[in-house]
């Protein structure tokens, strides 16, 4: 057997996505003679050396699933190009990791592809992308399976579950063509991720993805990642930077973009990592190692100033989730930092020169015209941390109910009449008028007094080159 291991497009980065050379480590460790490669950034580099900006745009316009109108040719070039990559070394099965929901156009018409020219190839999927919504009445996955263009698809763990599905090739194995799965039973002393068969070249950011957790610390009412991840797991400081050396010594990359929902969700591991980096970093002073994150603010009780000095010596960018300038708001989002926390942090973040993007949700389901008048007063008495620290904001769009959150499972409770459980943005709150019309307008009176207080908005349809721009 020959496994070949592959991102799907199309997501937006100029960086190599992890997933595929993670699961060729593990594969390798069970013995499964394996490939790997990120189809993603290769297509993306083929298609835009062959076609010129407009037609790439259209392209990726019909990958994403928001447009009908489409040249047909220019697509079945591009899904010849991936199919003909994926065969060219003849495996006997084949992995498609979906990042997100945008692969799976792609997808969709790749395993139709590779049906119809190599019939007897397994075709296994996997990745957050393969559900729509964990809970929702469209499972993508499932129909791929019904419809017989897949084989298999796998939720969780692959790391478990794909080399032994390899192997055993039978659908009884835990997270297999169904919602059960078994998380790893640690993190910790796993095979690192084999980046040998990229093609380092076409990345103009050659940045490596780590792992340094799984799930996450808090429970915010409007996120669904406790239907991923059931409980909260964590590597120790010493195995991450030991990860970090390998990969830097391997293939002389210095940058790492942590994949977890938060970097620093264990306290005490996070502090023996950044000292670990802190001192690498000034004892390498031509070799220092940079890190970019998604990350929590704390209360100084929990974060001291010399915490702080020592995240300077390596952070190359804070992904920080405030969500609302209210406090009262974020509290009941299960956000757990006050106002005086948070300008703590900012101010810790200006001090030492940590480059900060905020990101902020519109239109939850307690905001009103009050909490919408603060935030539009926020933005003008704090203008001073416009560029130091908080280098860009992302306002995104206004908030979606989806199915797997509390918010979901509290709609009546809460009075939130969802009107379309595949148009999570479609909600109403009667008693507050809080209606999507409303939000839309909090949305662009707070973008533009964001940019009048001179900060950064930025908006994207896929915000990983997004935030790979902002590391540089």
């Amino acid at each position: 057997m020959k496994l070949l291991i592959s991102s799907v497009p199309w997501t937006d980065t100029e960086s190599p996505i992890m997933a595929p050379a993670l699961l060729k480590s593990m594969c390798l460790s069970q013995g499964v003679r394996t490939n790997a490669i990120d189809l993603n950034q290769e297509v993306l580099n083929y298609v835009k050396k062959k076609y010129n900006e407009n037609e790439s745009f259209q392209l990726q316009q019909f990958f994403y699933g928001s447009s009908k109108t489409f040249d047909s040719d220019k697509v079945i070039d591009v899904i010849d190009f991936c199919v003909n990559r994926i065969l060219e070394s003849s495996p006997t099965h084949v992995a498609l990791s979906l990042l997100t929901y945008t692969s799976q156009t792609a997808c969709e018409w790749i395993c139709f592809r590779i049906r119809q020219k190599s019939p007897d190839t397994r075709i296994i999927i996997g990745g957050a992308g393969i559900f729509n919504t964990l809970e929702s009445k469209v499972n993508f996955g499932q129909k791929l399976l019904e419809q017989k263009q897949i084989d298999y698809y796998i939720k969780g763990d692959g790391d478990l579950s794909l080399p032994e599905l390899v192997i055993k090739d039978h659908a009884t194995i835990h997270g297999v063509n169904g919602k059960q799965w078994k998380q790893l039973p640690t993190l910790n002393d796993q095979p690192f991720p084999d980046y040998e068969d990229y093609v380092w070249e076409i990345y103009a950011n050659q940045s490596i993805g780590v792992v340094g957790s799984r799930g996450c610390v808090r429970n915010c009412t409007f996120c669904d990642i406790h239907e991923h991840w059931k409980k909260y797991q964590w590597r120790t400081g010493q195995d991450i930077f030991k990860e970090l050396l390998w990969h830097n010594k391997k293939t002389g990359v210095r940058n790492f973009k942590f994949q977890d929902s938060l970097i620093n969700g264990n306290q005490i591991e996070f502090r023996k990592l950044m000292k670990l980096m802190a001192d690498h970093n000034d004892q390498n002073p031509k070799n220092k190692i940079t890190w970019s994150s998604f990350f929590i603010f704390r209360p100084q009780s929990q974060m001291n100033e010399n915490d702080w000095i020592d995240i300077s010596k390596s952070a190359s960018l804070l992904i920080v989730g405030i969500e609302s300038l209210n406090e009262k708001v974020r509290f009941h989002m299960g956000k757990k930092f006050t106002n005086r926390d948070m300008h703590y942090c900012f101010d810790m973040c200006m001090k030492y020169k940590i480059r900060c993007h905020m990101l902020l949700i519109v239109g939850y389901v307690t905001d009103d015209e009050n909490s919408h008048a603060e935030t539009l007063r926020w933005f003008s008495d704090y203008s001073h941390y416009a560029n130091n620290p908080i280098t860009s904001v992302s306002l995104g769009g206004t908030l979606g109910i989806l199915p797997g959150t509390e918010l979901y499972r509290k709609q009546n409770e809460l009075g939130i009449t969802l009107k379309d459980e595949q148009f999570d943005h479609n909600w109403t709150i009667e008693s507050t008028n809080n209606t999507p019309q409303k939000r839309v307008a909090w949305h662009r009176q707070q973008t533009d007094a964001c940019q009048k207080a001179g900060f950064l908005v930025t908006s994207m349809t896929d915000n990983h080159l997004l935030m790979e721009q902002m590391m540089k």
